[in-house]
């Protein structure tokens, strides 16, 4: 994210917390540019948002980056 999300760190938690119960869980990341490489949370705006991601990762949920064809009326997942 570009700015602090509280609530992205709570989701975040909670996925792990199921993760860690049993669950399958997912977090996507939408891209909505073209020639987008890597992904890394801004732990310069937000380094709660990077350890939680860190941690829920590590607990088991799988990361999803999705790269999207961006369009003026409609946005298409590649």
């Amino acid at each position: 994210p570009d700015a602090p999300t509280v609530r992205g760190v709570k989701h975040l938690n909670e996925l792990a917390m199921l993760s860690k119960e049993g669950c399958e869980c997912y977090i996507a990341f939408v891209i909505q540019m073209n020639g987008i490489k890597e992904v890394k949370p801004n732990i310069d705006t937000h380094r709660e948002f990077g350890e939680a991601l860190d941690k829920a990762v590590k607990a088991g949920v799988k990361v999803l980056y999705l790269q999207c064809d961006v369009k003026e009326d409609e946005l298409n997942i590649m």
